[in-house]
């Protein structure tokens, strides 16, 4: 760092920068430039456009580039370039195999620990071992700007919380329903916020729009710490909500799952179920009761009944949460209690969705659900183990998968259906008085026995709440 600097921003190779810490070389790719020089071709040009790529095996370049087209020039001459890829050479492209995936990893925890010790950004290309087109590298150092300039209290980045979990245990999944700048910054919104160590984030687009402007903001360098990757998938049509999304993942994850997945729909952290501090409060207590891999196997009483996070999760635990809602609606889970009945009798799509969703439950194999589900949260942000989404065959993803995307039902009635059913499908006990002091606990409320009851029994309450 340059002595008198507060601020530092490096744009070159991060393996460079932390050279003396022995580590060992990222692999980049390079380019070779061939120019050559046409005379009197003319008042035309040599190609139709100013770039022409050649990505076929019958040409040992990449592409050309003709620059008499920029300025528009008047000229009977012109020059070329051919480019020619190369694994010697300055620095252009990374290689992100698995090897420099995990290298640069372990440069990224020495680039937060320089950042947040010695006032030291690492921004562009280079310095995130990430290819950015020329619009993604420019909303790289903006973000960059914003989060230093104008939001000076963030600027530190937060510790990874699970230090001690390794790749493959969590997976992240978001749905990107909406094609909105708005619904983009979500997804980066959350992320910023969730530090956990060698998490599998997996962002579904849900059409070319969404793909293109999730992206956009996805591009930032900094977004993902802490070891986490991200993978991106496409899937149409756009029905179904933010269940098509879940179920998609299940699907194709099911004979690999991870121990945990996070399921988080694109509402934003803003939004009037997902108050972001109780959010991030029980994710981190969820991960902190699995801080080691072999409490996977644990029960409750191997794990020990006095240990609040390890008890915490050993279910099904929704993300959702209105403490904020008015006397007689506030709660900490959003949640109703909806007899199967009224679906079964509501008219049209719903009783559509109803009778197509529980019937490829029975016809499946599913396990048992009848005793299970009484409690639900809407808005379908939770927690799941792998052993509680195990409960029911592949086969009635599957097909119910395919119901959600084909068959013609709006996709809020039938994304509705699901927000009603997760918990019951996999199999979730109704709660006990205990089991809501334990979400109050991990949310730091104190709440009166008697609004416990009412919550449970589904009847409005007015007692108010201590923080």
């Amino acid at each position: 760092m340059l002595k008198g600097c507060k601020k530092t921003f490096f744009t070159g190779p991060i393996d460079q920068y932390f050279r003396a810490a022995n580590l060992g070389d990222l692999e980049y790719r390079s380019i070779r430039f061939e120019r050559q020089i046409f005379a009197d071709i003319g008042p035309g040009y040599y190609q139709s456009s100013s770039v022409v790529n050649y990505p076929g095996l019958e040409f040992n370049f990449t592409r050309i580039v003709e620059y008499k087209h920029f300025l528009n020039q008047k000229s009977k001459h012109t020059l070329i370039v051919k480019e020619f890829s190369s694994d010697e050479g300055d620095p252009y492209y990374p290689v992100p195999n698995q090897r420099n995936r995990e290298l640069y990893a372990r440069y990224k925890k020495l680039a937060v620990k320089e950042e947040k010790e010695k006032g030291v950004y690492f921004v562009g290309r280079l310095a995130n071992y990430k290819y950015f087109n020329m619009d993604q590298a420019i909303d790289n150092a903006l973000n960059t700007f914003n989060r230093v300039e104008h939001s000076p209290e963030q600027t530190d980045l937060q510790e990874c919380w699970t230090s001690g979990l390794s790749a493959g245990l969590i997976s992240l999944v978001f749905g990107t329903n909406s094609a909105s700048q708005l619904a983009a910054n979500t997804v980066t919104s959350w992320l910023r916020n969730f530090p956990a160590t060698n998490t599998s984030v997996h962002v579904y687009y849900r059409s070319t729009l969404a793909r293109r402007l999730h992206r956009n903001s996805l591009s930032g360098g900094d977004l993902l710490g802490c070891g986490m990757q991200l993978s991106e998938h496409m899937l149409t049509p756009n029905r179904g909500n933010e269940a098509a999304v879940f179920l998609a993942y299940i699907v194709q994850h099911y004979n690999a799952l991870p121990e945990m997945v996070i399921f988080i729909h694109d509402h934003g952290a803003r939004s009037w179920h997902s108050e972001p501090a109780i959010f991030f409060r029980r994710l981190q207590a969820y991960l902190k009761g699995i801080q080691t891999p072999q409490n996977f196997a644990h029960s409750k009483q191997e794990a020990g009944t006095d240990d609040l996070n390890s008890k915490f999760a050993e279910q099904v635990r929704t993300l959702s949460s209105c403490y904020h809602e008015g006397p007689d609606t506030r709660n900490p889970f959003c949640v109703k209690h909806l007899p199967k009945r009224q679906l079964l009798d509501a008219p049209g799509a719903w009783r559509l969705a109803y009778t197509t969703f529980e019937g490829i439950l029975n016809q499946s194999g599913a396990s048992d659900t009848n005793n299970h589900g009484q409690f639900w949260s809407c808005c379908a942000s939770f927690v799941a183990r792998r052993q509680h989404i195990h409960l029911q065959p592949l086969t009635f993803y599957k097909h119910a998968l395919d119901a959600i995307l084909h068959v013609d039902i709006p996709a809020a009635v039938s994304g509705r259906w699901w927000e009603y059913n997760w918990y019951r499908i996999m199999r979730m006990q109704d709660q006990s008085i205990e089991d809501l002091q334990l979400y109050l606990k991990i949310d730091g409320q104190v709440w009166p026995k008697d609004s416990l009851d009412r919550l449970l029994n589904g009847r409005p309450f007015s007692e108010g709440f201590n923080e």
